[in-house]
């Protein structure tokens, strides 16, 4: 891994710590944000990945 962080676990702590930080800002849940984050990460590469031909559907859309 590069960067940083001299172990993946490191980088798992600081993002864990930067999610909650921006959960307590936003008066979030951390495990909601965290969910969200995730999904918009995950999206993100659906989309880079296949473009216009990706469709989310289902609840995928109900929060974003």
């Amino acid at each position: 891994m590069t960067g940083k962080y001299k172990k993946p676990a490191h980088f798992r702590d600081a993002l864990k710590a930067r999610l909650k930080r921006r959960a307590r800002r936003r008066g979030m849940l951390y495990n909601r944000y965290r969910q969200l984050f995730l999904f918009e990460r995950f999206a993100s590469r659906i989309y880079q990945a296949f473009g216009d031909q990706a469709i989310l559907t289902r609840r995928f859309h109900a929060d974003v």
